[in-house]
């Protein structure tokens, strides 16, 4: 292990998802034992991991935890679309929060030492009174999604007042970097090919506090090497906002796009339209986000042309699966 540190058995779930891929790979990379939580074997790193590849609940999988004994489970598993929790929202609370009680129960009685880093979302919050946004401002989703997160650090809660379990959740803002293959920095990519105007939803004065991947991941290491580690609730964020007008043109020019942006006005249901956090509780811990928005489009830029080779669409599409 680099610098003497201690070797963790962690398991990742959602470990193919954009998350829970960079999680699994800095874990790799520091030497931990990860295993993988997955639906499909089809890891890229596969062979520095092992996998599992099955339901999460159920006496099979309380013996696996039995049998392994984690330090921790980062748990990554579950929907991630606020669009697709409106249009089908039963099956956003099946993905989330069935998932997530069978997750902790199994815990609860195989492992209750193994420790929790959950990845929660901003979108228990919704659309706040007042700006910046604090661990302790008052929960108000208006998607399904976000409530069914809530739900989820709710369910976390009472298993840790009546088993012991020790979960930590982190309320992420917007996550981004290489591997994302969604959400507004995407779709602008995928608008801006062959295309002479890239036209957005809303009227881009909406603002996000985008965080770059690799903070976060620094995050997640920092909770497994802290033993005493207690926090229950964590906003994961720069603590800047910025428009998204602004992003996108800064996104679109890092890229070498020569034509024209345009907004459509429509404004998405259950999306908020401001937020900024504070993430000075982040900061009191030494946990300081390290990339700034400018070099953090830089690198997802680079992983665009790097990765993908090519700015067709239809390439980029069949080989990102």
């Amino acid at each position: 292990m680099p610098n003497g540190l201690q070797k963790m058995k962690v398991i990742v779930t959602g470990a193919n998802g954009f998350i829970g891929d960079a999680v699994t790979k800095e874990l790799v990379a520091t030497g931990h034992d990860v295993i993988a939580c997955v639906r499909s074997k089809a890891l890229p790193h596969a062979a520095a991991v092992r996998v599992y590849c099955g339901e999460m609940s159920g006496p099979a999988f309380q013996q696996y935890l039995r049998d392994e004994k984690p330090d921790y489970v980062v748990h990554c598993a579950g929907a991630a679309s606020v669009g697709a929790s409106i249009a089908s929202p039963g099956q956003d609370y099946a993905s989330n929060v069935v998932l997530t009680r069978n997750l902790y129960a199994c815990i609860a009685v195989a492992s209750p030492s193994t420790r929790v880093v959950f990845m929660s979302s901003a979108a228990v919050y919704g659309q706040p009174e007042q700006l910046p946004i604090t661990e302790s401002t008052q929960c108000k989703p208006i998607s399904p999604y976000g409530i069914h997160k809530l739900r989820c650090e709710e369910i976390g809660q009472w298993f840790r007042e009546n088993h012991g379990l020790q979960i930590t959740d982190l309320r992420i803002f917007s996550a981004y970097g290489p591997g994302l293959k969604k959400q507004v920095l995407w779709d602008t990519y995928q608008k801006s090919l062959n295309n002479p105007c890239v036209t957005l939803g809303g009227n881009g004065s909406e603002t996000r506090d985008f965080v770059y991947i690799r903070d976060l991941t620094n995050l997640v290491m920092a909770i497994i090497r802290d033993s005493s580690w207690n926090e229950n609730q964590l906003n994961v964020a720069s603590g800047e906002s910025v428009t998204i007008r602004e992003l996108a043109k800064a996104f679109l020019s890092e890229l070498g796009y020569r034509g024209q942006l345009r907004f459509s006005g429509t404004i998405s249901p259950g999306s908020p339209r401001f937020w900024k956090a504070d993430n000075s509780k982040l900061v009191e811990l030494g946990l300081r986000p390290c990339f700034v928005l400018e070099d953090g489009l830089r690198e997802y830029v680079r992983w665009i042309r790097d990765a993908k080779g090519t700015f067709d669409s239809n390439r980029i599409l069949a080989r990102a699966g």
